[in-house]
């Protein structure tokens, strides 16, 4: 009898400890930091009126890195992959020109007067970038939009009213489907949404102490609709990578 009532308490207790090591392999702790590069660039030229006909030239460019000024605590589980905020350090330098000249005047009439757009703010600058992470059945959604902005303006083609409408869904930004976005929440300022699928259960092996690095990226080559006869051009790439200390 002794012996059976010692045996009982083993079994429970064996049990007890693979459900404990099952629940530990099905999700961790992290610290994670990320680094990378987003390259922009948009042009224009094309003209517009039926009297008078205005030319409108105009092109832009966003190139910067980011990088994590720390490592931030993330948590990975099975049931819903990462999950966790980034923050991140974005150097780098905007240039941009947008200008409309008379190409023809209108009979009769003396030729408009030209506009050029403001672009006191391009140049070198320094923000903060955030990386929000999201489940969405077998991948990972990451979408940045900007907590501070580069000050002053540069010339965008959503910035000057270039566009003939704000829907860039051609462009990929899929507007009600957040899970589906490949353009920046903040246009040119912003970083592109990407879509990663990293192995979760690849990740929890992961021994505590160690790292592991996953590579993340996004493109966008568009030509959205303009107020002038020819469409904006607009190119974009970003590539970073993500790593993982796993903590416990």
């Amino acid at each position: 009898m002794r012996s059976h009532r010692l045996f009982i308490p083993l079994v429970a207790l064996t049990f007890a400890l693979l459900l404990t090591a099952t629940a530990q392999a099905k999700s961790g702790s992290f610290k994670v930091s990320v680094s990378g590069t987003q390259n922009y660039s948009w042009s224009l030229d094309g003209t517009r009126g039926s009297c008078e006909i205005q030319r409108g030239t105009g092109s832009g460019t966003n190139k910067f890195s980011f990088k994590s000024p720390k490592s931030t605590p993330f948590f990975v589980s099975t049931s819903s992959g990462i999950t966790g905020s980034l923050t991140a350090t974005a150097r780098g330098n905007r240039t941009g020109s947008y200008s409309v000249t008379t190409a023809t005047p209108c009979p009769g009439f003396e030729p408009g007067p030209p506009f050029i757009d403001d672009a006191t703010g391009c140049g070198a600058y320094k923000y903060n970038l955030r990386m929000d992470f999201k489940q969405k059945g077998a991948f990972q959604y990451v979408t940045g939009p900007s907590q501070t902005y580069p000050p002053g303006a540069c010339p965008s083609p959503i910035e000057s009213s270039i566009l003939l409408s704000t829907d860039l869904a051609q462009c990929g930004d899929v507007l009600g489907a957040l899970h589906k976005r490949s353009w920046g929440v903040s246009g040119a300022a912003g970083l592109l949404a990407s879509k990663i699928s990293p192995s979760v259960k690849t990740l929890l092996k992961t021994k505590k102490g160690k790292s592991k690095s996953i590579t993340g990226k996004a493109a966008v080559e568009c030509k959205p609709a303009s107020t002038f006869s020819s469409p904006v051009t607009i190119r974009a790439d970003l590539k970073y990578t993500l790593t993982f200390k796993r903590t416990s």
